[in-house]
């Protein structure tokens, strides 16, 4: 898939918000794009820009490798049982403090 198929998948996609994810296999493929413009010199603004993608969303991950977690903010549901819910709307309920921190520090 080169440039213009991936922009026009991007361009396609459904995104009323910001912040909203984008399917794993179309991030890969942007990832591989951005990664062989940059070793043929483009920057990541030019890549971005070809690609329908902000440039700093690009280098951010072709520098994580693609690994993009976000944490979300532990909630009290009742005392000594915590509530961890997902930007993307996933959540545990109902685990222990140490749980929680043991779940969120294998997702980092």
């Amino acid at each position: 898939m080169g440039s213009s198929e991936l922009r026009a998948a991007v361009v396609g996609l459904d995104r009323r918000y910001r912040g909203q994810r984008y399917p794993r296999e179309l991030r890969d493929r942007l990832i591989a794009q951005a990664q062989q413009g940059r070793r043929m010199g483009k920057s990541w603004t030019a890549m971005g820009r070809e690609l329908g993608v902000r440039g700093v969303t690009l280098r951010r991950w072709c520098e994580d490798g693609g690994n993009v977690v976000r944490l979300a903010k532990v909630g009290v549901v009742n005392p000594g049982r915590v509530r961890v819910v997902a930007p993307s709307g996933w959540s545990v309920e109902g685990i222990s403090v140490e749980e929680a921190t043991r779940l969120l520090s294998a997702l980092a």
